[in-house]
């Protein structure tokens, strides 16, 4: 772990925010980020152990590094309060027009989401030229 995120863990005690994407995970609170860890950077138990119950994860993603990073979701799990998964598209096609990602990736995500217990779970489609047309389909 770099030295800017060392003590993070042990010191923070308000709601997170994860925001995660290619490069790693961004926390935040609601206000602003508290910092940036890169892939391998964190272990997960030193989140898992953290001693305050006030703790919880809002999960932003794209859903494409849900399974390459499922071991850490379901270590983490205990403090996922919701999920929000960017997809935008109802095919394959469209999602590779509009995302540019692994429509296989983004299905194997989405099924480890869907297994979850973790109830509130949010998938959005921002309506574009190129994906209108499947509204009803998504």
């Amino acid at each position: 772990m770099d030295e800017s995120n060392k003590n993070f863990i042990s010191i923070y005690s308000g709601e997170m925010i994860a925001l995660i994407h290619t490069g790693g995970i961004d926390l935040r609170s609601t206000h602003a980020r508290l910092m940036k860890i890169k892939f391998g950077t964190i272990k997960a138990s030193k989140i898992v152990d953290y001693p305050h119950h006030n703790l919880k994860l809002h999960i932003t993603s794209n859903g494409t590094l849900i399974k390459k990073n499922q071991d850490l979701v379901k270590a983490l799990s205990h403090i996922i309060v919701d999920w929000s998964i960017s997809i935008d598209a109802a095919t394959e096609e469209t999602y590779a027009q509009v995302r540019g990602g692994n429509w296989d990736d983004l299905l194997a995500g989405l099924e480890i989401i869907s297994a979850s217990p973790i109830a509130n779970k949010m998938f959005k489609m921002c309506i574009q030229k190129k994906n209108f047309h499947e509204i009803e389909q998504f």
